[in-house]
């Protein structure tokens, strides 16, 4: 193979991975209306704990912990939908996703264990409420 096709070839296979991991891992642009925001702290928490967004809405995280932060997807909390979240967010900025469906959808950052710094997003019919106990309460 030549060089320069090598490296187009290469550049376009690189791309293409790089794009697959925006559909549902999360973005820096919502694809819906930002609604609800969560700040991951300096204390090492997410504030608040739970928010609620409607269908199409999107949450967006806040890294204030000065150092880059992993939000990832969880089934910890009791009737928590099976989801897919790894989003990183680097000291200051900010990340988003946008929910399509009801229902209850937990996570924690990714350098702590799911019961040190958790979190969990109510989506349409789902309200706030029915958000059962979180492990790092």
């Amino acid at each position: 193979m030549k060089r320069r096709q090598f490296l187009t070839t290469t550049t376009v296979t690189a791309s293409a991975i790089a794009m697959a991991g925006c559909g549902g891992g999360g973005s820096s642009e919502p694809q819906g209306e930002v609604t609800a925001e969560v700040t991951l702290t300096e204390d090492e928490a997410f504030d608040p704990l739970r928010v609620h967004v409607a269908e199409g809405e999107a949450v967006r995280w806040i890294n204030e912990t000065g150092e880059r932060r992993t939000v990832r997807a969880n089934t910890e909390v009791d009737g928590s939908n099976e989801w897919e979240l790894d989003l990183a967010i680097e000291a200051g900025e900010t990340g988003a996703h946008t929910f399509q469906s009801s229902g209850v959808y937990s996570y924690h950052d990714a350098q702590d264990t799911h019961f040190l710094m958790c979190g969990a997003v109510a989506v349409g019919d789902t309200s706030e409420d029915d958000v059962g106990s979180l492990p790092c309460e």
